[in-house]
């Protein structure tokens, strides 16, 4: 028999938003399928390039970080969508659901100068409220002010779009992913 080789993406972890999201809300509209060309993210910010090592391939999934601004014990909800490439000539992206989370910030800031800084707080606290917990993802959530994280598989989506809301009066919120 020969040998196996299994690769496995590595890379440090980057900001889903360039600018911290700031919508209020206990729901999440879903986003709208688009037209676009086969290489172009379905949307400007909060969209994740899930591109493999080759330009066939993706990778198998995401670990998101949340956290936000302005004090500990803030609540918000979090949607990821996967991003479908349809047509041959025609094309469009089709959006559709991964997973959905509830968290907390708990009192975890970040440092100065840091890609999260001081004035914000990493989740402490996650729940799964919409897709196969153990299956699909998972979530490590401590609740003791030590950083939370989400797992979960990307079902083969070329790109994952994801939207948070405030459900408290946190000011802003972001998220750190990583490809796995």
């Amino acid at each position: 028999m020969g040998d196996t080789t299994i690769k496995t993406m590595l890379g440090r972890a980057r900001r889903v938003y360039n600018t911290d999201s700031v919508v209020t809300g206990a729901t999440i509209t879903p986003p709208a399928p688009v037209r676009a060309k086969e290489t172009t993210p379905p949307l400007a910010d909060g969209c994740i390039d899930t591109g493999g090592m080759d330009a066939a391939s993706t990778c198998n999934g995401l670990k998101l970080l949340f956290y936000g601004t302005d004090t500990a014990d803030q609540t918000f909800i979090a949607r990821a969508y996967g991003w479908e490439l349809a047509g041959v000539t025609e094309l469009m992206w089709i959006p559709f659901p991964l997973f959905a989370w509830t968290g907390i910030l708990g009192t975890r800031a970040g440092i100065a100068g840091g890609i999260v800084g001081t004035p914000y707080f990493f989740a402490d606290t996650l729940s799964i409220t919409l897709g196969n917990a153990g299956v699909g993802g998972e979530v490590v959530s401590p609740a003791d002010n030590s950083i939370a994280h989400a797992i979960f598989d990307i079902k083969g989506a070329r790109f994952v779009s994801l939207s948070l809301a405030r459900n408290s009066s946190s000011v802003s919120l972001n998220a750190l992913y990583s490809r796995i």
